[in-house]
């Protein structure tokens, strides 16, 4: 959605920090204040230009300069000249307001980092000025990392301006609910419907965001692969446009028209349709939309495509934001250092001038302010260098996580190969047929863990949880899963027992992926056989109550999961034991392929004799032979 230049909102307030600082008269501080003094005596006064009578004219060559480009100088010295006037007539609201626009003339016109740095500035004003309307500064914040394909960040400060706009602000409540559903109604269009329901009854008194309403409601219909909702709520918003086509334009409209095509299942004229100007997207979104226009026409090579050059275009937005924030600070740091050594040579340059005691008294007061101000604007600076290094630490720590533990399972079978090899090809040692046949049988065994281990591995990678599982293929559940439970019979140990229960009917077959549901269903029974030495192994299918998925347990009477484990078992690299075979990313991506296929994996935490896993699949509707036993 286009931006535009915004007025002051009314935010509830937070109270502002205070904080009291003690002032010793030293020699050293009597000449920075005397140095400071001078210093400012000596300044040019600016901002003088626009006065009461030039106002008018002022502001409107403001707003020329807004929607123009490569006029950025221009723009900014005369927005300084108008801060200057607001501030000089304690005209707070249209002060911050002009610096406001400043940080979304930066995002308009592509400037990032500087967008990122003039907010960050702004906000540390307000909070140093107790001026608490901080609602808008993150709704720009969000705008900045939305337009960079950062999404969960612009959410992250779409809540914050929610949490700090006054509720009693509907029009800019009302932005506020609508910029959520848009940026959600292409990746989470459930999650989408759920803000767009917030000021649906609302926005009829304001026909740009019913308009607006509209056009998210099309959208994320055809996002649900909905097709006849989407044609209803097209005809809706096509309706109400021509209704009010005195007050509104024609904002959407291509958008709408295309998802209409698309709908009607003349795919290549939507996508055509996209390489308009006028689509009132961005393109991010713009991606998105062809991912999903490919997918409904069955073109999953195509969407795949697509959806690789828009996760590029993201990475490469992310990556330019990320340096340019480094660099900024960096520079900013550089420039902290020189001024502070700048303002020791000017403190030992006015070092004798101590006769002026009546000016230090004045001049104290004004040198513990700016040190006040110039220490926290200095913190701030620094907790942002901060964040940017924890999250390069966190990706360090991560590859170093993985090396490690890839390094642990491979050396333990390898030593052990090692070892048996060395006294198999020892001559002084006499061994029986029985004993060079163990040797090597567990030569054998190693050589297959680490088979496993590689295996893992390769498979994360070229089938890991990014993979697009196609839920294509017909799957008889209760042959599938007997046979994947029965081929572990000679790995189980005597003391197990291995049982296969189902309350499906032979016949009932899903639509489903094959492949997805063996690597899940294989990797949990393996699990499973791995951690219980006596008792049984139970696999177990059913249908939910409601009939709309097929759930797949995996029960076992093993050592189970200690309850300050259980919330982690998912995450990468996670082991329980750090002492048993694996690298810890089986259940993670187990429970990715679950949801890439519509379903999900999750741990029953009410079960205390081992450990139960329960996979969950969609049925479609008019699944053959759904009733249960």
């Amino acid at each position: 959605m286009q931006r535009t230049i915004i007025a002051p909102s009314h935010p509830r307030s937070h109270a502002p920090c205070t904080t009291k600082n003690n002032i010793t008269m030293t020699p050293k501080t009597i000449a920075l204040c005397l140095s400071a003094l001078l210093c400012w005596a000596l300044q040019p006064v600016q901002g003088g230009e626009v006065t009461p009578a030039t106002l008018n004219a002022s502001y409107k060559s403001y707003l020329e300069l807004y929607s123009s480009d490569g006029h950025d100088e221009q723009f900014y010295a005369l927005s300084a000249d108008l801060k200057h006037y607001y501030q000089e007539r304690q005209m707070t609201d249209e002060y911050y307001t002009t610096a406001l626009n400043e940080v979304l003339y930066a995002i308009d016109h592509g400037h990032a980092s500087q967008a990122m740095s003039k907010a960050r500035e702004l906000l540390g004003d307000m909070q140093l000025a107790g001026y608490p309307h901080y609602g808008r500064v993150y709704a720009a914040m969000g705008n900045l990392y939305e337009s960079r394909g950062m999404r969960r960040m612009a959410e992250r400060y779409y809540l914050e301006a929610i949490d700090n706009t006054d509720p009693r602000d509907e029009a800019v409540i009302i932005g506020m609910y609508s910029q959520m559903a848009s940026l959600k109604m292409l990746d989470d269009p459930y999650c989408a419907r759920k803000w767009n329901a917030r000021y649906a009854e609302s926005s009829q008194r304001f026909p740009h965001y019913r308009l607006l309403y509209l056009f998210i409601q099309t959208l994320s219909a055809f996002a649900l692969n909905q097709p006849d909702s989407c044609l209803r709520a097209a005809a809706a918003y096509r309706s109400y446009q021509q209704a009010h086509a005195s007050q509104l334009d024609d904002f959407g409209a291509t958008a709408v028209q295309c998802v209409t095509l698309a709908s009607q299942k003349h795919y290549d004229r939507a996508l055509r349709l996209l390489d308009r100007p006028d689509t009132n997207l961005d393109t991010i979104s713009i991606d998105r939309l062809r991912v999903l226009i490919c997918r409904a026409a069955g073109r999953y090579e195509q969407a795949m495509a697509y959806a690789q050059r828009n996760a590029d275009r993201i990475d490469s937005l992310c990556a330019d934001l990320y340096t340019s924030n480094i660099d900024q600070l960096e520079a900013d740091t550089d420039m902290a250092r020189l001024q502070a050594r700048s303002h020791e040579r000017t403190m030992q340059f006015f070092g004798a001038v101590l006769a002026f005691a009546a000016i230090v008294i004045v001049l104290l007061a004004v040198h513990s302010f700016l040190r006040h101000r110039g220490r926290k604007l200095l913190n701030e600076k620094n907790r942002q260098l901060q964040a940017a290094l924890s999250m390069a630490e966190e990706s360090d720590r991560m590859k170093t996580e993985f090396v490690r533990s890839v390094s642990h399972e491979i050396r333990t079978p390898l030593n052990a190969i090692n070892g048996f090899n060395e006294i198999i090809n020892n001559r002084e040692i006499e061994l029986t047929d029985d004993e060079r046949n163990d040797l090597i049988g567990r030569i054998r065994d190693n050589v297959k863990s680490i088979t496993s281990i590689v295996d893992e591995m390769l498979h994360m990678a070229e089938k890991g949880a990014t993979d697009f599982y196609s839920r294509t293929d017909t799957v008889y559940p209760n042959q599938l899963l007997s046979s994947l439970l029965y081929s572990r019979r000679d790995s189980v140990r005597a003391s197990v027992e291995l049982y296969y229960t189902t309350k499906v009917i032979n016949r009932f077959c899903l639509q489903t992926n094959e492949e997805g549901l063996r690597n899940i269903v294989g990797h949990l029974v393996g699990n499973a056989v791995k951690f219980t030495t006596e008792g049984y192994v139970e696999l177990h299918c059913e249908l939910s109550p409601s009939q709309g998925s097929l759930l797949i347990s995996v029960t076992d009477t093993g050592c189970g999961i200690a309850p300050e484990e259980q919330e982690r078992i998912f995450e990468q690299f996670f082991k329980a034991d750090s002492f048993c075979q694996g690298i810890g990313l089986g259940l993670t991506v187990s429970k990715k392929i679950a949801q890439r296929m519509g379903g999900d994996l999750i741990l029953d935490k009410s079960y205390s004799k081992g450990a139960r896993f329960i996979l969950s699949l969609p049925v479609t509707d008019g699944a053959d032979g759904a009733a249960t036993k």
